[in-house]
């Protein structure tokens, strides 16, 4: 989930309840690398002082990357090399030496449901970009994207590919984990045609849009200095809507700390590879096509993340080699952690400041799924823990508002009998509240406070790869998904019982906030907070919507509790 959509709904809501909150207590609430044995020292030397010096902005000037230019023809039949493992099927081709598929076989994909594997490299015929593809076209021997290479060595778990063009050899060297989701990739220049060359060893990882939920949302994804940058295969090379949320394809310049692994990723898997050298080294995004439809509509837009060295000095005689750790699989801690890199940096656990209350609430989620193997009875002991932690907090925010709103008669009063005089109004107001012991902003202060707890519980339920096809009851069979107890007739429209009660639990709680000086906003409020937040929270995972439609409910009875049981201001 975009966090800057979450950042609209989190203030949508703060900023609903504050007017509220105001329009009650006052009437005037609308102003309120390396070089390989034959290099000699002084080689190495020029290599990385020429890595350096070179300005990774060069890389968005190779026309190759704006557009997929058409390939060379092969000169010979493809062959394919099948690697299985505990958890995957991978497939090498020796046109262009490159990784074509690689299934997950532990998961299986939603759309069919069941009936396949993920496969995050899924791509038309007609797109010529794998991963592990490596033009080469500095080297002056055409596009090697597809070009024949002959399978050198092949064994269980990996094989090697190489090609020989005037006097220079491409090798590609592929060696996969028999269990687990990591590999490791190489790839060498070995120089003998007599001349000085530069490669720049880029390395593409293509991006293809599948229609269906596991592959709508993939994204091109890098982590730099620290920093995560995803952009959505959809809006690669586009200005966005009214010039915002696209993204131009600028290179990601490396600086101190360097690019630590670039790829795609969606909500719930990624593939990436991971530089051993990370100096001197960017990436660009690039769009291949807007759209690539097979005859049965399955493929959408493709982009593609290209990771590009600065141009290292190759004499001849001397071999420069470049090595890669890769990953493909889901996005579960303890095997991104395994893997290094940074790879959990991957999950998208809210705000940096924000990560540690989300881990809390991960933690939380698979200790209480521990006692009670279902994930949504797990939900619901997690919403009940996180209001009783949050008690004293609530208590004294429902208190201020039943206060408020027990006031209402004396503050319509003060209204009639001073009418349009606002100063005096205000006057008699703030002698009302210290009559009564009632602070206006009582009820402002613990709802900022819960923030932090909402926005966390949020990436938690977001982010938890555990609740994917994870059954809760009755027809609620994915609480990764939005549920659908059927579709309407003549509509296609899903009817989903979740959001529809949690917006009748916001009309409900509408009813115990204090009213405001003007019944017709009030009746708008009450009508139009609940239908909003069913447009917004209807394409929501089930779980999340679980979590907070039960919350509003407890709320509900909490709020109750305390109007028949507190004291009439000023008793």
């Amino acid at each position: 989930m975009d966090r800057n959509f979450l950042l609209a709904v989190v203030l949508s809501l703060l900023v609903v309840t504050l007017w509220t909150s105001q329009q009650s207590r006052t009437p005037e609430g609308a102003d309120a690398e390396k070089v390989e044995q034959g290099a000699s020292p002084g080689v190495a030397s020029e290599a990385n002082a020429a890595a350096a010096q070179a300005d990774p902005r060069a890389v968005a000037e190779s026309p190759a990357l704006e557009e997929s230019a058409p390939p060379a023809l092969p000169d010979a039949p493809e062959e394919r090399i099948e690697i299985r493992g505990d958890d995957y099927r991978a497939v090498l081709s020796s046109r262009g030496a490159v990784l074509v598929s690689y299934e997950i076989t532990d998961y299986v994909s939603w759309d069919p449901p069941g009936e396949a594997p993920i496969d995050l490299l899924l791509a038309p015929e007609s797109v010529p970009v794998r991963v592990g593809a490596t033009p080469f076209e500095e080297l002056g021997l055409g596009d090697l994207r597809a070009a024949s290479f002959a399978v050198e060595e092949r064994s269980e778990h990996g094989a090697s590919f190489v090609l020989t063009r005037r006097g220079v050899t491409v090798r590609k060297t592929f060696r996969f984990e028999p269990d687990g989701h990591a590999f490791e990739f190489s790839v060498s220049v070995e120089n003998a045609s007599g001349e000085l060359l530069s490669p720049r060893f880029a390395v593409e990882w293509p991006a293809n849009q599948v229609h269906g939920n596991d592959y709508r949302q993939l994204s091109l994804v890098t982590l730099h200095d620290g920093s995560v940058r995803r952009v959505a295969v959809e809006s690669v090379g586009s200005s966005g809507f009214l010039g915002l949320g696209g993204d131009k394809g600028e290179p990601n310049e490396a600086g101190e700390g360097g690019l630590e692994w670039f790829g795609v990723d969606t909500k719930y898997f990624i593939g990436v590879l991971a530089p051993r050298r990370t100096a001197g080294a960017a990436t660009i995004y690039a769009r291949t096509s807007v759209g690539t439809p097979a005859r049965d509509g399955l493929f959408g837009a493709s982009a593609v993340n290209v990771f590009r060295y600065a141009p290292i000095a190759l004499p001849s005689g001397n071999r420069i080699t470049q090595e890669f750790e890769g990953y493909v699989g889901p996005k579960l801690e303890n095997e991104l952690l395994a893997f290094g890199a940074n790879l959990q940096r991957s999950i998208d656990l809210g705000y940096r400041w924000l990560e540690p209350l989300t881990h809390f609430f991960l933690w939380l989620l698979r200790a209480l799924y521990s006692i009670v193997p279902n994930y949504g009875v797990a939900i619901i002991a997690l919403t009940l823990l996180v209001r009783v932690a949050t008690l004293p907090i609530l208590q004294k925010q429902m208190k201020s508002m039943e206060k408020m709103r027990k006031l209402q008669p004396q503050m319509k009063e003060i209204q009639e009998k001073y009418g349009d005089d606002r100063e005096k109004q205000s006057q008699a107001m703030m002698s009302l509240y210290r009559e009564s012991g009632v602070n206006p902003l009582g009820g402002c202060l613990p709802l900022l406070l819960q923030m932090p707890v909402f926005i966390g519980l949020f990436y938690a339920l977001q982010s938890s790869i555990e609740l994917r096809h994870a059954p809760f009851v009755l027809w609620m069979t994915d609480l990764s998904a939005p549920e659908s107890l059927f579709t309407i007739p003549g509509v296609g429209l899903p009817f989903r019982v979740l959001p529809i009660l949690m917006s009748v639990s916001m009309a409900v709680q509408a009813k115990f906030q204090p009213a405001g000086p003007d019944p017709a906003q009030q009746r708008m409020m009450m009508v139009m907070m609940p239908i909003m937040m069913l447009v917004l929270f209807y394409q929501f995972p089930s779980g999340l919507v679980l979590y907070y439609m039960l919350s509003n409910f407890l709320g509900i009875a909490h709020q109750w509790w305390i109007g028949r049981n507190m004291k009439p201001a000023g008793a």
